[in-house]
């Protein structure tokens, strides 16, 4: 297979070295093209034919540069500023004549004939002008005139620069009919006109619309250049006497020319565009033709067995490569099928294609995203069997690798607690892994004391905050222990049920045998982040214990852990806790929960609060375990249980 793609590289090379030699010649005749154009002037371009010296252009059209650069067209009437050229079209765009002092008065209308090219010169009116005749008379009623406001002076009018000329009658015509192929006459004395080149189609006018002031000329394209010696013509023509009057006779600033041509030599033939003696090709000189045809059948053969064969390698070398990436990606789905073996030789959790990826997201419909968080999109999916899964796309940073996310899939697949969201297995085809959980309806902590109208009672903030105690004691009591690094209200789930899910530990950090802490750089989320571990970058157990104690200040408070609202001093939730005096620490509670409650719930509260300030500790050493919180809390909420059992019993004998 090397051999083939190393000969197929060497035949593009060749072919690239022909076109490039090709492209060369090409560059050298359309430089040579190039130099019979002449400069441009100001900005502006001279295309051939138009001529501003004796070197460059054609001779029959003739136009000025002047000291200042500023390219101008001489005419009967005046010499005209050119305001633009345009080579494709083969046109230009010339500014009017200016108007006599502040009057409605151009300066070339004096003359009887007002604006006036030479008649049989190359350059003419382009059809598209809209001419006004301001000030004109009201006796000129024919056809093509349009006259009144009805026609196109209504909209043009108000807009000519002669403030004079606004309030005048004016006409109108365009410039395609025949008679004004060279310029237009004077229709009364003390006259004035302007062109509009954009004029809008009879009817409503478009809004924003403002009219274009000048008047477009086109060129014809040029004979064979005169000349008065050979040494005027090129290699492949002579000068010969002209058998027929020339056509181009009359210049533009009517140069003294002979009747002397430039024709070109047998076998050439005359391009006007580039204004050169072309080569006619051999089949259409010759008198059988039978040569030309036989050359055309080669030269297609040659070209056509060319293209072929780049097609061919083209189609072979994509095929390869085709070839190679499934190949890899075979490769690489086994690999990571392997790392996901348990002890007893069977996956350790369930594989799920891509295509069954597809189909439970819609394609991964902009819909079915639930939301981002720190694995990226999270989509909610319903699998071929109509289980309803959380489908999140594992985010990989610099320091965790693709075989430490599957590593921990194999081991987070089998941590099984009913107060963790269950993972229930990954994609290994997709680039990065798919991460597969149980779907959690009815929302996360955080959204339910951030909605006033879904006040949370304190037994079922109680109850939410032991069972998220038993879920994170579970994962440090693991082995390896597993440590969260990311727990705050949001990441706590709520069933239909309210019973809580922590979520969000299918990316968490193992820990390794012996060693009590996770050197990593400082991950988290801002108000939940341990500042033992900011300053040391060694996450522990005793970091989710910190962000735990923050979860129990925003259920005792509903405040956020981080609200710029609060003042300054007040900012972050944890340090504003931890600032309270003993005797101060019921003023943070939340008044709803306050108002009305019994001396069991308050004290309950309070005891919760006490176990938040130790969980908030500045030392790791000095926070209280996981285990030692969830028996605290447990105490705490059987306690309460018992103290209303008490109060109702006594309540029902009384």
């Amino acid at each position: 297979m090397a051999g083939r793609s190393y000969q197929l590289m060497t035949l593009l090379l060749q072919l690239a070295c022909v076109l490039g030699a090709a492209a060369f010649l090409v560059s050298i005749a359309d430089a040579a093209n190039r130099s019979r154009e002449c400069p441009p002037c100001g900005g502006l371009p001279v295309p051939y034919p138009l001529s501003t010296s004796p070197w460059c252009g054609h001779p029959l059209y003739r136009i000025t540069c002047t000291a200042r650069r500023q390219l101008q067209v001489n005419a009967l009437s005046g010499r005209y500023t050119v305001q633009s050229v345009d080579p494709a079209t083969r046109s230009m765009v010339i500014s009017t004549a200016p108007f006599v002092g502040e009057s409605c008065v151009t300066t070339d209308s004096i003359a009887s004939h007002n604006f006036s090219l030479v008649p049989g010169a190359p350059l003419k009116l382009a059809p598209d002008n809209t001419i006004l005749l301001l000030n004109a008379s009201e006796m000129l009623r024919w056809s093509p005139l349009k006259c009144g406001p009805e026609g196109p002076c209504g909209p043009a009018l108000p807009w000519v620069p002669q403030q004079s000329c606004r309030n005048l009658y004016c006409c109108a015509f365009e410039s395609e009919a025949r008679v004004f192929t060279y310029g237009f006459p004077n229709y009364g004395q003390e006259t004035g006109y302007a062109s509009v080149l954009n004029m809008p189609p009879p009817g409503p006018v478009p809004r924003g619309w403002r009219p274009k002031f000048g008047l477009r000329l086109v060129w014809d394209m040029p004979m064979e250049p005169t000349c008065e010696t050979q040494t005027d013509c090129g290699d492949n023509s002579k000068c010969v006497k002209s058998v027929l009057p020339v056509q181009n006779s009359v210049a533009l600033e009517s140069p003294n020319l002979s009747s002397n041509v430039c024709a070109c030599n047998h076998g050439y033939r005359w391009d006007g565009s580039e204004g050169v003696c072309r080569e006619v090709p051999y089949c259409v000189r010759h008198p059988a033709g039978i040569r030309c045809h036989k050359l055309e059948y080669a030269i297609g053969i040659v070209f056509g067995t060319l293209g072929l064969v780049v097609l061919v390698a083209l189609v072979l070398t994509i095929l390869n490569r085709r070839r190679q990436v499934k190949m890899a990606h075979a490769k690489l789905v086994k690999e990571r099928s392997l790392m996901l073996v348990n002890k007893n030789g069977g996956p350790s959790a369930r594989l799920f294609s891509s295509k069954e990826m597809k189909r439970a997201t819609n394609n991964f419909a902009s819909d079915r995203v639930l939301g981002c968080g720190g694995f990226g999109e999270v989509y909610k999916g319903v699998l071929d069997d109509k289980t309803v899964v959380a489908i999140k796309s594992a985010k990989i940073g610099n320091v965790k690798g693709v075989e430490q996310v599957l590593n921990e899939v194999r081991v987070l697949s089998q941590v099984a607690h009913g107060n963790l969201v269950r993972l229930l297995g990954c994609c290994v085809e997709t680039p990065l892994p798919l991460m597969v959980y149980e779907y959690v309806p009815n929302g996360n902590l955080y959204q339910h004391l951030e909605d006033n109208g879904s006040l949370l009672d304190w037994k079922i903030r109680l109850q939410i905050a032991v069972q998220s105690a038993e879920g994170l004691a579970y994962l440090h009591s693991a082995c390896p222990p597993i440590y969260h690094r990311d727990v705050k209200s949001s990441n706590i789930l709520l069933d239909k049920s309210m019973n809580a899910r922590v979520a969000d530990f299918g990316l968490s950090q193992l820990a390794k045998p012996d060693v009590y802490h996770v050197s990593t750089c400082a991950q988290g989320t801002v108000g939940y982040l341990d500042p033992e571990y900011y300053r040391t970058y060694h996450f522990t157990d005793k970091s989710d214990v910190y962000s735990f104690g923050v979860v129990l200040l925003e259920l005792l408070t509903s405040q956020k852990a981080v609200d710029f609202t609060r003042g300054k001093e007040n900012v972050n939730l944890a340090v504003m806790a931890q600032a309270r005096k003993e005797g101060q620490l019921n003023e943070v509670f939340d008044p709803r929960l306050t108002k009305g409650a019994s001396k069991e719930v308050i004290g309950s509260m309070t005891s919760v609060m006490e176990i938040a300030r130790k969980c908030l500790n500045e030392s790791g050493m000095d926070r209280p375990t996981m285990k030692e919180i969830v028996a605290a809390l447990q105490h705490i909420k059987s306690v309460l249980e018992e103290g209303c059992h008490e109060k109702r019993s006594n309540g029902n004998s009384g």
